[in-house]
């Protein structure tokens, strides 16, 4: 499970599915506050 979960992974990286560092970042620290965003897309 864990191998397949690996490929899926490293394939949505090929395919340049992945979420900025910056927008994950922006969004872990709102969800403390009383307007917390939406979770960012890839």
């Amino acid at each position: 499970m864990h191998h397949q979960m690996t490929l899926e992974a490293l394939a949505d990286v090929d395919a340049d599915r992945v979420i900025d560092q910056a927008a994950i970042r922006a969004w872990a620290d709102s969800l403390s506050t009383d307007s917390p965003l939406p979770p960012p897309e890839a």
